[in-house]
Order: structure tokens, then C-alpha cells, then sequence
């Protein structure tokens, strides 16, 4: 990871708890994320994370990622299960009516065939808890997806849901079946059978992992869950795997990540501080040859700094 060449940073906001920004990551990108001190105070002990923490470090996970491997996965922002479940302020009741839910999102998929990923990432986030959803080869939906057909099948299509305070997010099985078969069927408008029933059976399994033992850890355990996925997760996925989550999710990594993810963008804020400070030196020094007349060392310093801005 190369902080100079993810990160933008405003040195004077980021002084402020009222700034508009602080740090941007990754650079240049039109859905970059800022992350304010306020944002960066939630990593404290005993405070709940937020959508824009859980957002970068899913985002930088994703950056992680081997170049050869990032069209395998799909990381919906925590925005998307909001949108699509037609949650607001007022109102935390779940509208389950598939093609409502999906004319709300239906833009979100547009830049991607979610059916060519292997697996989609969905952060949740409603009554004050966070969970995470991830759905596994969905193209093979349209395949093998009764339980007798899968047995044995060393790819199956199901959704995982990855829960650290199990029964606070109930029935969203059939929210994500429905999205999933609007969404084949916006891809594939010449299909003339009923798919419905196909992705109405779609499995849905809560899983056994290792809990919060406290009221404010969720968001930390939602990220621990897609890092250790991430790490783990098989070219072919099938529910026969699940008994082996046991070593996938050792419960005392996950409240380290804290410290993990503050240290991670100090480290960023002190490097851009760092760059900037260089830049301002060069430029100090360029002024001063300058005048001085000394055209070789002008150009020398110009030469470095235009290999730093450059990069």
C-alpha cells in the first residue's frame, strides 16, 4: 500500500471537527471517500463505527486485492441495503416488494454483471446494529438450486449472512432473493420462463461465528468478517464449507482492528502531511535559485519536484 498514491489530504481541515474534509481515499476516484477526525474519533474504545469507516476499510480491502482477483468480487457502499429496502430516518420497517426494491438500485449495478462476480458484499445497517450479507456464485441460481441438486455440486449459489449479535436483523431473505431475480431478469428480458421460483429458493443461512460481547463492537465485527473472507474465500464456495468458519473467524482478532484502522489513517494523514511539507520546501528553494540566477540547481530541484507531483 502506497499512501501517496490513494490518499488526498487537507491539512488545515483536518484541524477542524467542522471540516468538509480531511482525508480522500482512494484519490481521484469519483465515489472517494472523506474521512474526518470525527470519523477517525469513532475508532476509539467503546464507540460505534460509522457508514464512512466501514466504507474505507472495505474499500481499502478491496484495493488490497490482487488485480488478477478484483473482478471476483462485488462491494456494494453502505448505502445500498438503505436504498434498496426503502429504510429512511422515520421509518426502520424492511419493504420487501422485489420490483420497487430493485427500480431504487436499479442504477447501482449498472457498471457491473453481478452474475459474472463470485461474490457480492453487502454492509447492513438498520436498527442501530450492523450486519453483513454476502451472496456466493449468484449465476449459479439459474443452474442447480434445489438442496438435492447441490449436494456434491462444488459451486453453489446461497447468501451468507454474517451477523454478530444474532436476531437484531431478521428476515431479509426475501429482500436479496427478490433483488437478485429482478436484476437477472433487467440482463435477461427474452427469458420467457418464470425464473422467480428458482431465486425464491435461493439458500439463506445465518451463520455461527464469533460474537460481540458488548453493545458497540458490530461495525468492527462486520469489518473483521469480510477481511478474514476475503482472505479465505475459495474459487468455488458450497454450504459443505461452512463447518470450517470456526477457523476463519478466531473470535480475538476482531476488536484489534480498532487500532489496526486509526493507525492505518494516521499513518496516511502523517505521509500527505509529510508530502506537502516537502512540496512547500521545494518550491521555497526553487524561488530561491531563481533569483540567485543559478539555472543548473533550479533545474534540478525542478526535476524533483515534478517527479513528485507527477507520482
Amino acid at each position: 500500500f502506497n499512501p501517496s498514491e490513494d490518499v488526498e489530504h487537507d491539512s488545515a481541515a483536518f484541524k477542524s471537527n467542522d471540516m468538509e474534509k480531511a482525508i480522500c481515499y482512494p484519490k481521484g476516484d469519483p465515489d472517494a471517500i472523506y474521512i474526518r477526525k470525527s470519523d477517525i474519533e469513532l475508532l476509539q474504545p467503546e464507540k460505534c463505527l460509522n457508514d464512512t469507516i466501514i466504507d474505507f476499510y472495505i474499500n481499502y480491502l478491496k484495493n488490497k486485492l490482487p488485480s488478477d482477483k478484483q473482478d471476483r468480487f462485488h462491494f456494494f457502499n453502505c448505502f445500498f441495503f438503505a436504498k434498496l429496502a426503502g429504510l429512511s430516518r422515520n421509518d426502520t420497517s424492511i419493504a420487501c416488494d422485489g420490483k420497487a426494491a430493485f427500480q431504487r438500485v436499479s442504477t447501482w449495478g449498472r457498471k457491473v454483471n453481478l452474475f459474472k462476480t463470485d461474490y457480492i458484499f453487502i454492509p447492513i445497517n438498520y436498527s442501530l446494529h450492523w450486519s453483513l450479507i454476502v451472496i456466493c456464485h449468484p449465476a449459479e441460481v439459474m443452474t442447480c438450486y434445489r438442496d438435492e441438486e447441490t449436494k456434491g455440486s462444488p459451486k453453489e449459489a446461497c447468501i451468507l449472512h454474517m451477523d454478530s449479535r444474532k436476531g437484531i436483523h431478521q428476515d431479509l431473505h426475501n429482500v436479496f432473493q427478490s433483488y437478485l431475480c429482478e436484476e437477472w431478469k433487467e440482463r435477461h428480458n427474452n427469458v420467457r420462463d418464470d425464473v422467480s421460483p428458482k431465486f425464491l429458493d435461493l439458500p439463506f443461512v445465518p451463520l455461527e461465528l464469533p460474537q460481540q460481547q458488548n453493545a458497540y463492537d458490530c461495525g468492527i465485527f462486520l469489518l473483521h468478517y469480510v477481511e478474514r473472507f476475503l482472505e479465505q474465500a475459495p474459487i468455488n464456495f458450497n454450504r459443505s464449507m461452512i463447518s470450517k468458519f470456526s477457523y476463519w473467524f478466531p473470535p480475538p482478532d476482531a476488536p484489534l482492528k480498532r487500532s489496526h484502522i486509526q493507525k492505518l489513517l494516521i499513518g496516511m494523514n502523517l505521509f500527505t502531511y509529510q508530502l506537502i511539507s516537502c512540496v512547500h520546501f521545494l518550491l521555497f528553494t526553487l524561488v530561491f535559485f531563481y533569483f540567485l540566477g543559478d539555472i543548473t540547481k533550479f533545474d534540478f530541484y525542478f526535476k524533483i519536484l515534478n517527479f513528485i507531483v507527477c507520482v
